[in-house]
């Protein structure tokens, strides 16, 4: 009989450990999910999907003498 209970004991606590992995990894994939939606947001409203940048000027020729 204490077999049994040991076994059970083992279960629950094996249990609960995979109770709390899940919660982190789920916690973990939401942190994740609204970054990159942040960023998403971030990169299409602040800096505008439509502004054109001008390419640099070029520099001067050297003139030597």
């Amino acid at each position: 009989m204490s077999g049994h209970i040991s076994n059970s004991r083992k279960l629950i606590t094996k249990y609960g450990r995979r109770e709390f992995t899940d919660k982190l990894l789920i916690f973990l994939a939401l942190v994740f999910f609204f970054a990159t939606v942040l960023y998403i947001m971030k990169k299409r409203l602040f800096y505008g999907s439509d502004v054109i940048e001008e390419p640099p000027t070029p520099a001067p020729p050297v003139q030597t003498v």
